[in-house]
């Protein structure tokens, strides 16, 4: 990954990041508690993908957010381009399934 993919791909990442935290910010702010099932369920499902974001956010910056976490493969580049919080390969994802 050349350094303009990277910065792409950074930048990508912190706003995925900022977009996933307003999104657990509004919910809060109009009113949903963590009581209510819904609230529950999207909350946690919201703050999972903010921890795959950070995850890759913190490889990238550690300069290996282009391999897989697992195996050390190159992560294919339209691959990263459609899910920029990708850490794994195909193969060791459908192995940690």
């Amino acid at each position: 990954m050349n350094p303009a993919e990277r910065n792409d791909r950074h930048l990508q990442l912190e706003y995925l990041a900022a977009l996933l935290r307003r999104r657990l910010q509004r919910m809060r702010q109009n009113g949903a508690t963590p009581t209510d099932p819904q609230f529950a369920r999207i909350a946690a499902a919201t703050d999972a993908k903010l921890r795959q974001v950070e995850h890759a956010l913190h490889l990238l910056n550690r300069g290996c957010g282009d391999c897989c976490e697992d195996c050390g493969q190159p992560l294919p580049a339209a691959r990263l381009t459609q899910t920029p919080q990708l850490t794994l390969c195909d193969d060791c994802a459908m192995a940690t399934a």
